[in-house]
This record gives C-alpha cells, structure tokens and sequence, in this order.
C-alpha cells in the first residue's frame, strides 16, 4: 500500500527534462562558414598604396580579411625605378599576403574584356598576368577580378580554366553615394538578404577614384555595419569562400560506425582542394570532436554545436550517459571471488553481461487490450516456456489477473481508456498512463515497467505534437521497457539506458501469417545493427481469437522454444535487466587471493523484477563464490541480498488489495 501511495504522492517530482536521443542525428554541412547566413568580400581595386596605408590598420582592427586585386602590368611596372608612388610595392603586397589578405588577378591591361578584339587578347588578359605573378610574388592568383565588373558567360568560362572564380558584380562603395553610411547599412542587409556570396568593390579610401568622401571615417562606418552582423554574415576573401562553396557543392558525410558513445564519419568531396567545412549539430549536450587524432574546437550557437573539419575521417565523442539516470533507489552489495593465488586474482577480469546467463537473445510476448480469450493465449505460452507481456486497460477482477500471470507473464501500462493520446494534453496524457499503472499494480501486486502505446500513436502526423512529454511521463512512472512498432526512445529524448525496447515482430492481428512473421524473423536475426542496443524481439499484438489461430499461435510458439542461446523472459524482466545492465556501476578491489565486487543494486520494486545480474569472469577461474552463483560456463549470476527480495515477496501476498483510486482527479505537472 504505502509503495502505491508513494508513487502517486511524488510522481511529480520525478518528472525530468528529456534526455539525448538513443541514436543522435549526424552532422549536416552548413552552407557558409560559422553557419552565417551569406558571405561577404571586402575588394580593393587596382593595388593603389592608400588601401595599404589606410585600410589595413582597420581591417586588422576589426579581423576582417580582404582581397586586394593587382594588374599584370602593374606588377611590372612595380619592378622599375623608382617604382610608381602611388601603388603598392612587392614588399606591401607580401605584408598583406602574409596577414592572411588576398592578392588576386585584376586583368594584365585593366580594360574590358568584352572589348578584346580576338581570342588571343581574352587568353592574354585572363591568364598572361599568372606568370608574372609567379616570377614577382612567387605564387599563381586564385581569383580573378573583372574590370568594370564586365564580363559574360564566354569569359566566366575562361576564367573558370585557372581560377577558383570571380565576382560576377560588386557593390560599389566609395564616391558621393557608397560613403554614407546608411549606404553601408542596405549593402549589409542585402547581402544577408541574398543568402550568397557578395562583394564590396573599393577603391580610393582617401584620394584618387572614387575615394570615400569622409576618407578613414566613412569607410570604417562599414566595416562597423560587418561588424554588429559578424554572426550572420562571413567576411572573407573571395578565394576563401569560392573554396569552401566548391568544396561544400560536392560534400556528403557518412557515418561509418557507432562504438561505445564514438560515432565515426568521414566528409567526402569531389572539389580536390582541402577545405574546412563547418558542420552543424544541435547542442543539447556536450561532446568533443576529434580528426587526426587532434582535438576539433566546437562553437556553441543558437542552440547549435559548430565545428570545421577537413574532408576525411573524423569522430564525435559523446559522454556517456550519468548512470541511473531515472534516480531509482540503489544499495551496495558486495560479492567475493576467491582464486586460488594472489596471481590468479591478479589476472582476473569482469565483464557485465548483456543478459543473463550469457543469452544471445531475449525472446518475449506483447498482447495487447483486455481480451477474455487471452487465457487460451497463455497456456499456449505455458506449454512452451514462452513468457510475455499483457497491455491492459481496465484491470479487471484480480483472480482473472492471475490466471494472466500464470507461467511467469506480467502486466503492463496500455493507458486507462485506451485514448488517442495526441488528442489529450500533457496532464491528461499523464493520468492515462499513471491511473492504469496504479490500478494494474493495486490489483495484482504486482510491478509494472513497461507500457504499450494505444494505436501506434507515433505513425500518424499528430504524435509529434506529444513525443517530449511522453518521454516525461514515461520517465515520471517509472517506465523502462515498451515493446512498440516505432522506436519510442528517438521520439521522447529516451536513451538505451533508460528505456529498453523489444523489436516488436507482428504474427498478425487475431490471426496468424506466418510467412511475414518468419520473413520478419530473418530480417532481424541477420542485422546486427537492429539488436545491438536491444538484443530481443517481441512476438503478437492482439490476441488470437479463432480456433485456428490459437493452433497457429500454438505451432508457432513450440517452433520458437528451446534455443538455448535465447532467454524466455516477459518485458518487465527484460526492461529491468537492461536497466541494471546500463545503469550498475562495478567496482573491484583485489585482497590477496580475493577479488571483492562491489555493486549498486536497485530496489526491486522500482524496477519491476528481480533477476540477478550476470558477469562473465576471464583470464582466470575463482575457486570459491561469496554472495553469488558460479557457473560452469564461467559465467557468475548474482542475485539481490535477501532483504533486497523481501518487499517483492511482501507485495506478491497482497493479491486483492485496492485503492480507492477510481476517481483519481486529473494530476497536474
């Protein structure tokens, strides 16, 4: 009595927010660096010395960087002397390069290329100025800029052959009207507007063509609008951003394994030059990023963890969940290993067992709704050492219960009315499940772990509008299995290590297909990948109701049983398995010839069922067990202290007990 009227009393209390999904997303591109909203170049035209003797003390000031657009014939020119006064020298052109600037191509002439008269003039003016950029810089230009931004598909064509890309038009800042700043403002928002790649084409920042009409002044009002947009907007050089949107056009990441919380993907491309790509995750949890063996940095922002990697492998490292996340209630028992030698101790080691005994497999029952023909359905069980789940709603007479629970079966939650549950909001939600749970409980003595989801509510559009408060609910009532069509914990923020799920194989709906159910089987048996956080299946749905499917049922069952590799067990046993699984910390102490295991075990009625945990011993073989069951197999079976199994025993007498919980008024939370 007093374990029912505690769960009802601090129910609320127990209701904690979603946890990470069992199987998180993987990363996704994102279009820009940083996750910006677009891209942005600050241009400068024609190498004059005002850019390098005004502008690069406030592109430094602000960490922008630009590119800076040079004619082949001023480079040779450079080469004379004295050189001209008013452009760059090679020297300035170097500095900038070597802070991280761009120095790219701006023609050999500087005229327009539509105007050149053959197509020996279009090549010169394209690609003649790469030589001599070798010979005077000591490397090719990656871009390419076009004079009067004048140009046509032809000669984007011929850019295209040696160049990364060019700038099709720029916004040009500067003179009477480019100087203004709330010129600076619309040229900032329009190009958050477009989403793509733009530029800023400058020229003179305090005289010659073009300059800003209040010199420094005016053109630092735009770097101040780049600035406040930062975030949103990516200020780099064209090279930059050209290699990234390449790169970015042709990537795809795989994930090529999960193992112990570290995914491994690789981000493939069909650009050749290396990049770093930003990707994108939701940042609900802290997780680390690795490539080379080197640690990735990760930026958290707008609810998104960001970090830049290389095309090629690379891994995300999640931490592992915090054990007993649900807060059940835990007492240390203590088990000793004794070997025949120090030396034997020594070389001992454990291993927690996925199930019990060593089983492979995990083989249950879910039936579904209160159906008077489900006593046939367990003596067909009986007679096979099959064991399974009843989904109940109104529990019914306490006698009829136990003959359910003949064979080692148990109940579970399928809510009190067998609502749809996207129709109710959370409180109601809540009650459906916890009314049915306390009257199933009340009625049979018995725990219930687990639930069944009426009408496989996730399958129909309206289930998304209820999944995180389910995933609540669940958690505040104690639920750690549920055998269901569609995975519950991806929809609720549920983890493996609290929620265990049975892959649920469906005979059919009163009457048996066995062809489908064997295909099913198979399906499952061959794909690792469907029981490696959930080792077990669930047969049924509904009861069988004719004659002939309660045979089928029959012939099916007795084809099943008997393999020694699979543990027959109910749902409530393979949720509170699971949970002790992924949830018990071990701890071990070596004494001489003695190996001393310490364990938190859970109480039994919160989790649902009592089965003793199983650990497997190598490297050497104890002698003698203290507090558990050694197994010829090596495997040891540790089952709760004695007083741990008294108020399961305690509560299994009180058959008939009631609570006067009929009237239950709807639960707030």
């Amino acid at each position: 009595m007093k374990f029912f009227v505690r769960w009802l009393l601090t129910s609320v209390t127990l209701l904690a927010p979603a946890v990470r999904s069992a199987e998180p997303l993987p990363p996704v591109v994102c279009k820009w660096k940083n996750n910006a909203q677009a891209a942005f170049t600050l241009t400068f035209d024609d190498g004059l010395k005002d850019q390098f003797v005004h502008a690069l003390a406030l592109l430094k000031k602000y960490q922008f960087r630009a590119s800076f657009y040079v004619t082949g014939q001023t480079l040779l020119k450079l080469s004379d002397t004295p050189p001209p006064a008013d452009r760059m020298s090679l020297e300035d052109l170097q500095t900038l390069r070597s802070l991280g600037h761009e120095i790219g191509n701006h023609s050999f002439h500087h005229y327009q290329l539509p105007r050149a008269k053959t197509p020996e003039d279009l090549r010169l003016e394209i690609d003649g100025p790469r030589r001599i950029f070798q010979e005077k810089l000591g490397f090719l230009p990656e871009t390419f800029c076009y004079p009067g931004c004048s140009n046509n598909p032809a000669i984007e064509k011929l850019v295209l052959v040696h160049h990364l890309g060019a700038m099709r038009w720029r916004f040009a800042c500067g003179g009477a009207e480019g100087s203004t700043g709330e010129y600076s403002q619309k040229i900032c928002e329009r190009a958050l507007f477009s989403g793509g790649h733009t530029a800023g084409m400058i020229h003179a920042i305090t005289a010659g063509f073009s300059r800003y009409t209040g010199g420094v002044k005016d053109f630092e009002s735009l770097l101040r609008e780049l600035d406040l947009r930062r975030e949103r907007l990516w200020v780099d050089t064209c090279a930059n951003i050209m290699r990234y949107e390449k790169t970015r056009s042709g990537a795809s990441i795989k994930l090529l394994g999960t193992q112990d919380y570290v995914q491994r993907f690789v981000l493939e491309s069909f650009f050749p030059s290396p990049c770093a790509l930003t990707l994108r995750l939701p940042a609900k949890e802290a997780f680390l990023v690795q490539q080379n063996d080197k640690p990735v940095e990760v930026i958290r922002r707008n609810g998104f963890a960001l970090f830049d990697v290389l095309p090629g492998e690379f891994k995300i490292i999640r931490p592992r969940p915090a054990l007993n996340p649900l807060g059940l209630r835990s007492t240390p028992q203590t088990v000793r290993l004794f070997f025949a030698d120090a030396d034997a101790a020594a070389k001992a080691k454990i291993e927690l067992l996925g199930l019990p005994d060593g089983k492979e497999l995990a083989v249950t029952c879910r039936w579904d709704d209160t159906w008077g023909k489900h006593e046939q359905t367990v003596e067909a069980m009986r007679r096979h050492g099959i064991r399974g789940s009843f989904y109940m709603n109104a529990p019914g007479k306490p006698e009829r219960l136990r003959r359910l629970l003949q064979g080692g079966n148990s109940l579970g939650c399928h809510t009190i009315d067998h609502a749809w549950l996207p129709n109710l909001n959370a409180n109601a939600q809540f009650r459906q499940f916890m009314l049915n749970k306390l009257l199933l409980e009340c009625a049979s003595g018995t725990p219930v772990n687990s639930q069944a989801i009426p009408f496989t509510t996730f399958s129909s559009p309206e289930g998304a509008v209820f999944q995180q408060d389910l995933g609540k609910i669940m958690s505040a009532c104690g639920i750690l299995a549920s055998p269901d069509a569609i995975s519950i914990a991806r929809r609720t923020g549920r983890t493996a290590a609290t929620l265990a799920e049975p892959t649920l194989l469906r005979p059919g709906d009163r009457q048996i297909n066995r062809e489908k159910f064997d295909r099913d089987l198979e399906n499952f048996l061959k794909t690792p990948t469907l029981h490696q956080e959930n080792p077990a299946f669930c047969i049924g749905i509904h009861s069988m109701h004719t004659p002939e499917g309660l045979r089928d049922l029959d012939k099916l069952f007795a084809d099943l049983s008997g393999n020694p590799k699979w543990w027959y067990c109910n749902v409530n046993e393979y949720g509170a398995y699971r949970y002790e699984y992924a949830n018990t910390p071990v701890q071990t102490q070596r004494r001489g010839n003695q190996l001393i295991l310490t364990l938190d075990r859970f109480d039994p009625l919160e989790l649902g069922a009592d089965v003793p945990l199983s650990i497997r011993i190598k490297e050497a073989t104890p002698v003698r067990v203290e507090h558990g069951e050694l197994q010829k197999n090596g495997i040891l079976n540790i089952p709760r202290a004695k007083g741990m199994t008294d108020a399961v025993i305690r509560m299994r007498k009180s058959d008939g007990v009631t609570l006067g919980l009929r009237n239950l008024a709807p639960l707030r939370w």
